[in-house]
């Protein structure tokens, strides 16, 4: 067996301008396959943390036409839904958690902290005519492109939006900022993962309020200063979160008590995001479907599974589409293989009627060219599988891959950007380089199997007699 793969691979070799076009064509095809697996698995753990870091499988929203203009709304097209819906859920079946959230875009007097005299709760009656695209799409803070209104005196006054989350602080596992981790041992006292100062919200708090260190940044602001929030209330800065790691749904600039946010919204107890938690994967579709019955017409569904249709990489071309033309260039470089390999053997009738004529079985002169097929196949599946894991790496390098702005919005006249960034991790995959290898290896023997099988059929008389 030895001395038919030295055989081999000296027969392979002497062929070097055929081997190197044989080579190239399983290298281009295998690394196309290595890369598409090593973005697509990488998207895949992106969106992944972004739901592990809610702690959430499942997150619910509610849409409807862009609500009109006020002082405290809620953003963009989310609609609320009643809080009836997040005890209800929790009670049905594969459920393990669930939590409501209440997301809001909080505008306060940039220029003064009083109302100045407008009629409030503020509709839009006395705005200026750039309010409303000020407000859905100015350019960023800076004074620049904030919405503007008109005081009791004729003045015009800035208002500054803030991204408020309300969430209820005794739901500490499962939410935008949850908690992670305990200090000082199991017994030890809670803390988010992501707190740098202060403390997190407990569950007497009322006016208290934790903001994202960006935020703080911006504003100046510290722990222990008053933050306002809407036309009329302050709330205590009681601790910074850094949420910039990954992207967050729901994500804030301040994240204050539920009950609190419900107040400055003045519409009962209702949310507009709603974070669920499955005992089970295997549950997710039944419970997706009581979901639907409970929400309606407007009912909005995130899973893992369908957000990345989403994302900016895979807006226009599907996983599924790119594995599809995977496969047809694997199958492309397969038969093109074989054909090289069948041409190999109409090429080499002398030596093989010479093989034969020596003493060579059917068998080992099959075997003969199947170890050539499998070598060109290696060498390119490990080319392939190594250009491959590069083109992904390149890719994750360059890549701006954000979560849908639906998950999380925030105006674009807001003091920070919001947390949509998904981290890519593009580390080349011990499992994508072996199933690289693998579909090389496979295609060439099968390739092999074709060439052997010709030169099996060959009869020796037959290629003794063009010698």
């Amino acid at each position: 067996m030895g001395m038919l793969f030295r055989y081999a691979w000296k027969s392979f070799w002497r062929r070097r301008t055929r081997s190197t076009m044989v080579v190239a064509g399983v290298t281009l095809s295998v690394a196309l396959l290595v890369a598409v697996l090593t973005v697509t698995q990488s998207v895949e753990n992106a969106i992944a943390s972004a739901l592990d870091a809610a702690g959430a499988d499942i997150v619910v929203q509610k849409r409807v036409d862009a609500c009109p203009f006020r002082l405290v709304k809620l953003p963009k097209d989310l609609a609320t839904i009643d809080m009836a819906v997040v005890e209800r859920l929790e009670q049905h079946e594969g459920v393990a958690q669930a939590s409501g959230v209440l997301e809001l875009w909080a505008f306060h007097f940039a220029d003064t902290g009083g109302g100045g005299g407008l009629d409030l709760p503020f509709t839009g009656d006395k705005r200026s005519d750039a309010a409303d695209d000020a407000a859905e799409s100015g350019p960023m803070a800076g004074g620049q492109g904030v919405p503007m209104v008109m005081g009791e005196g004729g003045e015009m006054k800035s208002l500054q939006p803030t991204v408020v989350a309300g969430i209820d602080p005794s739901r500490r596992t499962i939410g935008p900022v949850r908690l992670a981790r305990r200090e000082g041992g199991a017994d030890g006292p809670e803390k988010c993962c992501a707190v740098t100062e202060g403390r997190y919200l407990s569950a007497d708090d009322d006016y208290h309020a934790l903001i994202t260190v960006q935020y703080a940044q911006a504003r100046g602001i510290e722990v222990g200063d008053l933050l306002p929030l809407g036309p009329h209330h302050e709330f205590e800065v009681v601790g910074l979160v850094d949420i910039s790691g990954t992207a967050r749904i729901a994500g804030a600039e301040a994240f204050i008590p539920l009950a609190s946010a419900q107040e400055m919204f003045g519409e009962g107890e209702v949310v507009d995001t709603i974070f669920v938690s499955l005992t089970s994967r295997r549950a997710s579709a039944a419970v997706e479907q009581y979901i639907r019955e409970l929400i309606g017409e407007g009912a909005s569904i995130t899973t893992e599974t369908n957000v990345e249709a989403g994302t900016a990489a895979l807006a226009a071309v599907t996983r599924n589409t790119l594995l599809a033309v995977s496969a047809f260039v694997l199958l492309f470089a397969m038969l093109a293989l074989a054909r090289n390999a069948i041409d190999g053997v109409a090429q080499r009738v002398n030596e093989v009627g010479v093989m034969k004529a020596i003493g060579w079985s059917n068998s080992e002169v099959g075997r003969l060219f199947a170890a050539e097929a499998a070598c060109a196949a290696l060498i390119g599946g490990l080319l392939g599988s190594v250009l491959g894991g590069v083109v992904g790496w390149t890719w994750g390098r360059f890549a701006d891959l954000e979560l849908p702005a639906s998950l999380n919005y925030f105006p674009p006249c807001s003091t920070t950007e919001a947390p949509l960034g998904l981290p890519l991790s593009t580390t080349p995959s011990p499992t994508v380089f072996i199933l690289g290898v693998a579909a090389a290896l496979v295609i060439g023997t099968v390739a092999g199997l074709a060439a052997a099988r010709r030169a099996a059929r060959l009869a020796p008389t037959e290629a003794l007699r063009r010698i």
